[in-house]
């Protein structure tokens, strides 16, 4: 009841079907610097209704649940998935900036040059809203090593298209708003390409995505980024980073 809660993360297997990614090459101009908060990095992916694309809404499900009961009855605020061509979807988001108000001992981190090729968000620090390693999204793609298995590699951001077969990272924090509610926010922490196969052609060879994408389970008996061990896309971890 104190408002406290288990850090929890979740990798899910999905198809890209929308995305706001760096790198950031607008120029970004503020009249209010509180909208700061709003510049995030997202996606959206879908499993197109497949069953272990499933599994894994069942797995938020079961981690709203949890997070919910550090709080008071009702407080905390139902998840439903989005929608994308009447499958459901999962949105997942980090945000650029943190308040420095908020920081407590985090350490403030430079923007990856990947992220910020023209320092546009460099810019933007000041003393009220700086880049912290809770903003840091990890990028990588899986290839296959001489030896023949499966490892994870950092890679550009600017690589992933609509229609990649992804695996994302996703963290879950417990957000207050208005009326003494919160609300269960999906973070993301990382984002893999796993297979580019079908990022060019048509949604009608849908049932084919299926497939892949239970298929694509396999993957994670490989060996994964910054010396994890790869997960079920619908295993539960302590934390994200």
């Amino acid at each position: 009841e104190d408002g406290s809660y288990e850090e929890f993360n979740l990798r899910a297997v999905g198809m890209l079907c929308a995305k706001d990614l760096p790198p950031q090459l607008e120029p970004i101009n503020f009249k209010h610097a509180y909208k700061k908060q709003f510049l995030t990095q997202s996606v959206k992916i879908s499993g197109l209704s497949s069953e272990p694309f499933q599994r894994i809404l069942q797995g938020i499900a079961v981690i709203h649940q949890h997070m919910s009961r550090s709080f008071k009855d009702g407080t905390m605020q139902d998840w439903t998935p989005s929608e994308f061509q009447g499958h459901p979807t999962i949105d997942v988001a980090s945000r650029y900036f943190t308040p420095t108000r908020d920081l407590g001992i985090s350490l403030r981190v430079p923007f990856d040059s990947h992220v910020d090729l023209k320092k546009i968000l460099t810019k933007l620090v000041d003393d009220k809203w700086v880049h912290t390693p809770d903003n840091v999204v990890e990028y990588c793609q899986v290839i296959r090593n001489e030896g023949g298995k499966l490892k994870y590699v950092n890679c550009d951001p600017a690589v992933f298209r609509i229609g990649d077969i992804v695996e994302v990272d996703i963290g879950f924090i417990a957000i207050p708003i208005a009326s003494n509610q919160v609300r269960l926010s999906l973070m993301l922490c990382s984002l893999s390409l796993l297979d580019a196969t079908y990022s060019d052609v048509s949604i009608l060879i849908m049932h084919e995505l299926t497939s892949i994408l239970t298929s694509t389970e396999r993957i994670h008996s490989a060996p994964s980024y910054a010396g994890r061990q790869a997960a079920s896309p619908n295993q539960t971890h302590q934390s994200c980073r």
